[in-house]
């Protein structure tokens, strides 16, 4: 505890010198008040003074006064030797000075860091703390210089090298700052202890002495008690009982006077009520903020669910497409195929026909009536098909075998690429190119392929379309845009809706898959 007092000697009442800038008025005096009890050594008053001022730099979130009210509490806690407590506002006031990035703070608050550990006998924790606030720098060198000796000298004492803190003790004393309230008595103190613990007890008592008759003098009651406390242990192990009781019933009488026990504990339960209060309310943050947590977490997972969902049915709605198409492109070689067959069967059927014997010619004068078949064929002999061209009186019914004549000679126009690949070509060409009319044309096209001539054309154009999106050998070559144009397509929203109308997809999509089935069913070599 002695280390402690020269840690607030030097350190709580500057701090609450620099708090006028740094913090509101009100946490400024609150600070000002508790420190005023403090030098009164009236703990338990400034315990609460010091509680309040916690409680209003939280509630303002002011991280210089978590800092000042914090290390004040430490300091009250070290002096009643509750040095678990002191820890803990310790480092509650050292993370709330490097949050503030504030080094000096950072500094001040490390040295009644390494007394706790040292009036503990935790060498390790000491040991580290003291790295730190060597690598920590603060503006005071001489202040700094002074501590890292002292600090040293308890540090040599915990790992028992009693020369070693001698001299760190000796040197700690050479640079004690002038304005110190302890004015040396820790140190002599301290001498007394390594006196103690090297078996010198009549130079320790010596010391201790020393120590009691400065404090004393001074009003400085916390030291008379710790002199007087030493003193007992030094007579107790010289083996002088008398003196011992003595100056242990006088330590005692000095705690009494120094702390109001009950009124101390009333001011402890009063902070650690202000404690468990803000302890619940972070739990209850915590808990709220965890329940927020599970609902975005659960609403997320629902969300990847249900695009998992829509993926997997998007999926299977592409892959149904795909097949689809699939069949539609094998739907159209069969087409083709059948189309080859129609046009096979179409010229055995005219090739037998211009092989059957030609009907009489029906008799102007009555006789026989020819019957429908003969009366037709002699029409068809007459050249009906150039009836409306050449003038003369022409009827839109034709028979069978005249639609198929007229059929094959549509037929091998609309094949001929070279032909329907102008971008002009229509029906009027047709008719002239078929030595035919419109009547019967456009009656044979609805008739016999059934459709209109537009798409009867686009159907032709779109066939050859489809031949050549595949053919990689002869036409890999060429872009879409370009075979399109060669077709006799003057826009690509011409053709791509064409395109679309005969197969049902647009052509980038039908020459992928075309190319892909072909490579599939290409035979091993």
């Amino acid at each position: 505890m002695r280390r402690i007092a020269v840690g607030m000697s030097l350190s709580a009442f500057m701090l609450c010198a620099a708090a006028a800038n740094d913090v509101n008025e009100q946490l400024r005096r609150l600070i000002a008040d508790g420190i005023t009890y403090v030098q009164a050594e009236q703990y338990s008053e400034a315990l609460d003074y010091f509680t309040d001022a916690l409680k209003l730099a939280e509630k303002e979130k002011n991280d210089r006064g978590v800092y000042i009210s914090g290390v004040n509490i430490g300091t009250v806690f070290s002096y009643t030797r509750d040095f678990d407590n002191a820890l803990y506002y310790y480092q509650k006031s050292y993370d709330a000075a490097r949050k503030a990035n504030d080094l000096n703070s950072q500094g001040m608050v490390l040295i009644n860091i390494i007394g706790t550990y040292f009036e503990k006998q935790d060498v390790d924790n000491a040991r580290h703390y003291n790295e730190l606030f060597i690598k920590t720098p603060i503006d005071d060198l001489k202040l700094k210089h002074y501590y890292t000796l002292y600090n040293n000298a308890l540090i040599a004492r915990l790992e028992k090298k009693y020369d070693l803190a001698r001299y760190y003790c000796q040197e700690a004393i050479k640079h004690l700052p002038k304005d110190a309230v302890s004015k040396g008595i820790p140190h002599e103190i301290d001498m007394g202890d390594i006196c103690t613990d090297q078996g010198l007890y009549d130079e320790a008592i010596a010391l201790y002495k020393t120590a009691l008759d400065s404090a004393s003098a001074s009003g400085l009651h916390m030291y008379v008690r710790n002199a007087c406390e030493q003193l007992a242990e030094a007579y107790e192990k010289k083996g002088d009982k008398e003196q011992a009781d003595y100056y242990r019933q006088r330590a005692l009488a000095v705690s009494d006077t120094l702390f109001n026990q009950q009124q101390l504990n009333f001011s402890k339960s009063r902070l650690t009520a202000f404690e468990r209060d803000r302890s619940q309310r972070h739990i209850r943050e915590l808990s709220n903020s965890l329940n927020i947590s599970l609902v975005i977490i659960a609403f997320v997972a629902l969300l990847l669910i249900v695009s998992m969902a829509f993926l997997f049915v998007i999926r299977r709605k592409n892959q149904t497409l795909t097949h689809s198409y699939e069949l539609l492109i094998e739907k159209n070689n069969d087409l083709s195929k059948q189309a080859e067959q129609s046009k096979a069967l179409r010229e055995q059927y005219l090739a037998a026909l211009d092989k059957a014997p030609k009907a009489p010619l029906p008799s102007p004068q009555g006789g026989e009536a020819p019957n429908a078949l003969s009366s037709l064929a002699c029409h068809a002999e007459a050249s009906p098909l150039r009836g409306e061209r050449e003038g003369a009186v022409s009827t839109s019914y034709l028979n069978d075998e005249q639609m198929a004549r007229l059929a094959k000679k549509i037929t091998s126009v609309m094949e001929d690429i070279s032909v329907i690949s102008n971008p002009d070509f229509n029906q009027a060409m047709l008719v002239q190119l078929t030595d035919s009319n419109t009547t019967y044309v456009s009656n044979v096209i609805n008739t016999v392929f059934g459709k209109n001539f537009k798409t009867l054309l686009n159907e032709y154009r779109i066939n050859e379309a489809c031949r050549r999106l595949v053919d990689e050998e002869r036409y890999g070559h060429l872009t879409i845009e370009a075979i399109y144009r060669e077709l006799g397509f003057v826009s690509p929203t011409v053709f791509i809706n064409a395109f679309k109308k005969v197969n049902g997809m647009t052509p980038s999509q039908y020459q992928k898959l075309a190319r892909e089935k072909n490579s599939y069913d290409e035979p091993i070599k």
